[in-house]
């Protein structure tokens, strides 16, 4: 896992290693892209095109964070087992659009179950700049949903 394919049992890659974690208490970690995406970037770096990710305009916590849920003063409810909790939001953001505000707890996206950051970052970049996006969360009790208007992070 220090680089290259990552092949199936019958030597289909299915994967590109992307990052490897090291160190004396783990054999080594890797992580990979999905062959399915890294075809699909292939082919937008190809055109001469640059990949552009949607932005959201949230900084998030899994729920599983609980020590730093703890310093921001979020609580959990019992009944709330997944999603991803809104630690904040960015002024004038698709996610201001439909009013998220922290503590609110983001339980799908685009009709897809959310049960960590990393979910939530794979199902976001599925879809592009200027689409609209079914977003349910979880704020005082109630399931909330809203449509937002994905955009593209321009302050660089």
């Amino acid at each position: 896992n220090s680089g290259g394919p990552i092949c199936d049992i019958s030597g289909n890659v299915i994967g590109i290693t992307s990052m490897k974690l090291v160190d004396n208490t783990i054999e080594g970690i890797g992580f990979a892209i999905p062959i399915e995406d890294a075809l699909h970037y292939a082919e937008i770096l190809e055109q001469g095109k640059e990949i552009v990710r949607p932005y959201f305009g949230i900084s998030m916590l899994d729920l599983t964070d609980v020590f730093t849920l703890w310093q921001y003063q979020i609580t959990i409810p019992d009944n709330v087992t997944e999603g991803v909790v809104v630690l904040e939001v960015q002024n004038n953001s698709p996610a201001s659009n439909i009013n998220l505000k922290k503590g609110d707890i983001i339980l799908e996206l685009a009709g897809q179950k959310i049960t960590s950051i990393a979910e939530f970052r794979y199902e976001l970049y599925k879809h592009e700049v200027g689409e609209k996006v079914k977003v349910t969360y979880y704020r005082n009790g109630k399931i909330k949903t809203g449509e937002i208007t994905l955009s593209s992070n321009d302050k660089k």
